[in-house]
């Protein structure tokens, strides 16, 4: 007989990176819901992933080791080996907000089960923990309205979309788009979905990679979500002033758009 369907999917993609991803293993074992498959994509690994994996107790676990071309390489191997009526992509050292999460989505999914649900996200930085707000979905053209980790997406609306090979950072943000552009339903769940660590190539300073996040934006602008060049860089005009009052004077842009937990 044929297993049934788990209603989630937790995808942890991970590469070398074996004390992270046992705390997101932490994070899910205690999970208070427990429908759910855990699939993690490793990149061939050498720093001892596989032999933890093979070893490993965390409920509902199955995995793969084996090179990658990357990132959202492996994300697109989890899409089409995942089970669960919906996906939620928490990468080695990304958690759970608290051991209620996958419950309660649970809970809003028997209520009212939208193509995507999404929720809020709290930020580690500097040993402390903020709280960052999800934007409405309709915002989708000024950026991703929340984090990747905090949003549950059907199986279903994914269909055939993968992640582009061709974008090494906006990747989630593209794919997101376009099935924003389809027509499928959003709602917001109201409640914190995910932690990780402040960090990241999305939040680097360093100027080519700058040049290449907003590169892919302005692709993203045009190409999914249907702008004309001139609303386009209007857009990453606006986007690079607040990312610079970010990176200038962070203590100022956490008060504007954090809460202290």
């Amino acid at each position: 007989m044929s297993r049934p369907d788990p209603l989630f999917t937790i995808v942890t993609v991970t590469w070398n990176n074996l004390s992270g991803l046992k705390v997101t293993a932490a994070s899910i074992a205690v999970q208070r819901f427990v429908n759910f498959e855990w699939l993690v994509v490793d990149g061939a690994s050498k720093d001892g992933t596989p032999d933890w994996l093979a070893n490993c107790t965390t409920p509902g676990l199955t995995w793969i080791s084996e090179p990658d071309n990357g990132l959202y390489d492996a994300m697109n191997k989890a899409i089409a080996s995942a089970r669960g009526r919906y996906l939620i992509f928490m990468n080695a050292g990304d958690e759970f907000a608290d051991i209620e999460v996958l419950r309660r989505t649970a809970d809003e999914v028997a209520r009212d089960p939208a193509d995507i649900l999404y929720g809020q996200s709290y930020e580690v930085a500097d040993g402390q923990r903020l709280l960052k707000t999800a934007f409405p979905h309709d915002r989708i053209w000024y950026s991703m309205f929340t984090h990747h980790q905090a949003i549950f997406y059907a199986r279903e609306a994914i269909g055939e979309r993968r992640y582009s090979d061709n974008l090494k950072i906006a990747g989630d943000w593209a794919l997101t788009a376009e099935i924003y552009k389809a027509g499928k339903s959003f709602r917001p769940l109201g409640y914190p979905v995910c932690i990780f660590e402040r960090g990241g190539v999305s939040q680097s300073n360093d100027p080519k990679v700058i040049a290449k996040i907003y590169a892919e934006r302005d692709w993203v602008n045009r190409n999914i979500l249907g702008m004309n060049p001139l609303k386009s860089r209007a857009i990453l005009f606006v986007k690079h002033g607040v990312e610079h009052i970010r990176h200038k004077y962070p203590e100022f842009y956490d008060q504007l758009r954090f809460r202290r937990s």
